[in-house]
C-alpha cells in the first residue's frame, strides 16, 4: 500500500461536521480514526520561521541547515514521525489505513500541504458559512473560551459572529486552493448533502478512497462510544443524522445577516451556495425603535410570568 493510500486527512472549518464524518468513516472495517491528535498542525508549526530586524532567518529549517541538514531531509523525517504514531494506532486497531481529523488543520493547510503534498488523500468538508458562524458562537459561549486560531479573528473584530464568518472564509479558501492543487487526490463534501442523504455521500466518499461500502455503518458509528477522543461534543449528543442544523442563520436579525453576507457571499457562491442579500436600508431611528419595542415585549412577558407565579 502506498503512503497516499494508507493516510487520509479529513479537513473542514470547525463546526462543519468533521466529527460526524470522522465517526462514520472510522466505523469502516479498513479505516482507523482516532480523535484529534494535533499531529499535522504540530508539524506545520514545527517548521514555522521568523526573521529578525536585520533579515536573519530563525527557525528549524535555518538552524538545522547550519549543520548540513537540508529542507527535504527535515520534511521527510517529520513525515515519518507523524505517520509512525498513526500507523501504530492503525495496527493496534487491526485495520489497514488511518484517517486523521482536526478541524483546526484548515487554518494551517498551506503549510500542511507543503510538507505532506500527495502522501495523503484529502477529504474537504464544507458547510454554509453563516451556519458555521452561528455554531462557533454557540460553542464558544458554552466553552467560555476561544481557541487560539479563532482568538486571532476575535481580536480583529468587535463582533464575534463577524469574526467567525471571516474565519470560515479563510479556512474555506484554503480548502478551495487544496482542491485545485491536489486534483483527483482530494474530494469535496458538503455538510448539507451529507446529512440529507448520508448513505449516498458515504458511498461516494468510499469510492474515492477505493473502499467498499459496508452495511450498518451509520447505525454502528452513532452508537459507538469507544473512540471519542478530542472531538466535537455536539456530535455525541445525537443518535441519528438529521437536517435540523441547516439554515439556523436565517433566524439572526436582518442587520446581522447583512453584515455576515458581505463577508461570506463570495466564498458561499464558490461552493455553490445561494447569495444572501447584504443590503441594510433601515434607518438608525427605525432600528432604535425596533429595539425599544423588543425591550417592551420582553418586559411584558416577564411581568406576565410573575403574575402567573
Amino acid at each position: 500500500m502506498s503512503q497516499s493510500d494508507r493516510g487520509i486527512l479529513l479537513l473542514g472549518c470547525p463546526r462543519s461536521g468533521t466529527t460526524l464524518l470522522r465517526r462514520l468513516l472510522g466505523n469502516h472495517s479498513s479505516i482507523a480514526s482516532p480523535g484529534e491528535t494535533g499531529l499535522f498542525r504540530g508539524a506545520a508549526n514545527f517548521l514555522k520561521k521568523d526573521t529578525t530586524g536585520v533579515g536573519v532567518e530563525l527557525g528549524v529549517l535555518s538552524g538545522l541547515g547550519h549543520i548540513g541538514v537540508n529542507e527535504n531531509q527535515i520534511k521527510s523525517r517529520l513525515i515519518d514521525f507523524v505517520f509512525a504514531f498513526l500507523d501504530e494506532y492503525t495496527q493496534k486497531a487491526g485495520k489497514k489505513r488511518w484517517l486523521e481529523k482536526d478541524a483546526f488543520n484548515a487554518f494551517s493547510l498551506p503549510e500542511i500541504e507543503d510538507i505532506f503534498a500527495d502522501r495523503v488523500r484529502y477529504i474537504c468538508l464544507v458547510r454554509h458559512g453563516l451556519d458555521v458562524a452561528v455554531s462557533l458562537d454557540e460553542f464558544s459561549q458554552k466553552s467560555r473560551s476561544y481557541v487560539s486560531e479563532l482568538h486571532n479573528y476575535i481580536q480583529r473584530s468587535a463582533n464575534p459572529l463577524e469574526a467567525f464568518a471571516t474565519a470560515w472564509v479563510d479556512a474555506s479558501s484554503n480548502l478551495r486552493n487544496l482542491l485545485q492543487s491536489q486534483g483527483d487526490n482530494a474530494i469535496l463534501v458538503k455538510y448539507e448533502d451529507l446529512v440529507a442523504d448520508p448513505d449516498a455521500e458515504l458511498e461516494r466518499i468510499l469510492h474515492f478512497l477505493n473502499e467498499p461500502a459496508e452495511d450498518g455503518m451509520i447505525e454502528n458509528a452513532l452508537s459507538d462510544s469507544e473512540s471519542i477522543g478530542l472531538s466535537d461534543w455536539k456530535s455525541y449528543a445525537r443518535g441519528s443524522i438529521d437536517t435540523e442544523s441547516i439554515g439556523r442563520w436565517s433566524s439572526l436579525p436582518p442587520y446581522t445577516i447583512a453584515r455576515l453576507a458581505s463577508i461570506a457571499n463570495e466564498t458561499l457562491q464558490v461552493f455553490g451556495y445561494d447569495e444572501i442579500g447584504d443590503e441594510w436600508n433601515e434607518s438608525p431611528e427605525l432600528a432604535r425603535r425596533r429595539y425599544e419595542i423588543g425591550l417592551a415585549l420582553n418586559l411584558a412577558k416577564s411581568q406576565g410570568k410573575n403574575r402567573d407565579a
